[in-house]
């Protein structure tokens, strides 16, 4: 199962960045904290968003982890790219 699922992230991990012309520009997105800049997929003709944080991170051993997450609640100016997943779950 977990070598059928390594294997499908692989495959769309390649296809994503392969499907993306270096002449194209990037979708951008604006949200309430920012703006983000994806991954368009001509191949599935499709805007993506990989990595976008849903909380903030536990800032130091014991203070957020195995609580409840709290709000993304930090803005930027510019922009944030969008372009690789995240980090995995540790199991």
């Amino acid at each position: 199962m977990m070598r059928s699922v390594l294997l499908a992230f692989i495959l769309v991990t390649a296809t994503l960045s392969a499907s993306q012309p270096a002449s194209q520009s990037a979708p951008h997105v604006t949200v309430t904290n920012g703006t983000y800049a994806g991954i368009h997929s001509t191949t599935f003709n499709q805007d993506v968003f990989l990595g976008i944080p849903f909380a903030q991170p536990p800032s130091s051993p014991g203070s957020l982890r195995f609580r409840r997450p709290l709000s993304l609640n930090s803005t930027w100016s510019g922009i944030r790219y969008a372009t690789e997943f995240g980090y995995d779950c540790p199991s």
